[in-house]
């Protein structure tokens, strides 16, 4: 595929379209109109206003231009164009858009712009510092891999920015809080919302990284401390195991007649449609079982107040949690002043079914 001249549509084109939207009057509705069938009146007013005044064919062919335009020609002699938008670096994988007919590879300009690279650049036009936070819970190859490299390429393409970048979203206490209200909203739906016969499964995405994958066991473990379930346990849809069914089939054998399913998942999307579907399979193998299925974090009001306070700056200096923060042993002890700072303590409480001791590690 080769660097093309793009076709540009001629002048005389243009004006007789532009003369022929000038020229469309809109007929004066009925009383009995405003409610029929088609496309709002107001709404076919804003089209043209819009393709009159407000679309400019040169600006848009001098960008798809500056992007790339390429042309191939295929075996049977029809011609292939596409637009193509390299990133800086050459191990990235390639993302294919097709569109569909009618319709315009157009639609997909604004989405270039998103890409790492490119969103890098155009944050640091006429700036002095760029703040990246990336929008990821877990850290895994693109934290502590892709972001920093492409940071690094960055600051040499703009030597005058400061660049920096706040740590993930991670799995702490404010991504603990959206899961607990994801969880009590799911037992409100059960019929019977009995902990000591629910089973609770944290369905994450999954990862080649341990840590990754540890960050998820951290948060069930979390839940099990802060409520009264006999059974908090995870499960994956890829890469990695336990896998969803088979978890499951373990909480049916240990006696549990109802589930509470939450995925850790940010967005909806393919991932989210295959475990409702997943779940539907599921409900009709274990019909004694009642299935609870949560929804992806999306607009929760925890993860804005996240993000607000990592753009405001309000993290740790090193950017992220302390092996004890969280612990509601040590905010017990410290409201009694009784926390020294060896963090080692053991202490005991009573969770309804049993007993143990909590420590941390000292610290070096």
């Amino acid at each position: 595929m080769t660097t093309s001249p793009l076709p540009r549509v001629p002048q005389d084109v243009l004006d007789t379209v532009s003369d022929r939207i000038a020229g469309v009057r809109l007929p004066r509705l009925v009383p009995t109109a405003a409610a029929a069938p088609g496309p709002a009146q107001d709404r076919q007013r804003s089209l043209l206003n819009r393709w009159r005044d407000g679309f400019d064919w040169r600006a848009i062919e001098d960008r798809v231009e500056a992007l790339g335009y390429h042309e191939t020609t295929l075996a049977d002699g029809r011609t292939l164009a596409a637009i193509v938008a390299r990133a800086d670096k050459s191990t990235g994988a390639p993302i294919l858009l097709i569109h569909g007919w009618p319709d315009s590879p157009l639609r997909f300009l604004d989405l270039i712009p998103l890409l790492l690279d490119a969103g890098l650049d155009r944050a640091a036009q006429g700036a002095r510092r760029v703040l990246a936070i990336p929008f990821i819970l877990n850290a895994a190859g693109h934290v502590k891999m892709e972001l920093p490299a492409a940071i690094e390429a960055a600051r040499a393409r703009h030597p005058g920015v400061s660049f920096a970048c706040a740590r993930h979203l991670g799995m702490g206490r404010e991504i603990l809080k959206v899961l607990q209200g994801q969880l009590d909203r799911l037992m409100q739906a059960l019929a019977m919302p009995d902990p000591q016969t629910t089973g609770v499964i944290l369905l994450g995405r999954g990862s080649s990284d341990a840590g990754a994958n540890g960050e998820l066991a951290k948060m069930a473990r979390w839940l099990f401390e802060d409520n009264d379930f006999e059974l908090v346990d995870l499960a994956f849809t890829g890469v990695t195991w336990p896998r969803l069914e088979s978890v499951v089939q373990r909480h049916a054998r240990l006696g549990m007649t109802q589930l509470a399913i939450v995925p850790v998942y940010l967005f909806t999307g393919v991932l989210m449609e295959r475990i409702k579907a997943q779940v539907a399979r599921l409900r009709g193998q274990y019909p004694q079982i009642a299935f609870a299925l949560g929804t992806h974090f999306g607009f929760d009001k925890g993860v804005f107040e996240l993000l607000d306070g990592k753009a405001a700056g309000l993290e740790l200096p090193e950017g992220g949690l302390l092996e004890c923060d969280g612990c509601k042993y040590r905010q017990a002890a410290e409201a009694e002043h009784l926390h020294d700072h060896s963090h080692t303590h053991v202490m005991h409480h009573d969770h309804g079914h049993h007993h143990h001791g909590h420590d941390h590690p000292a610290h070096a």
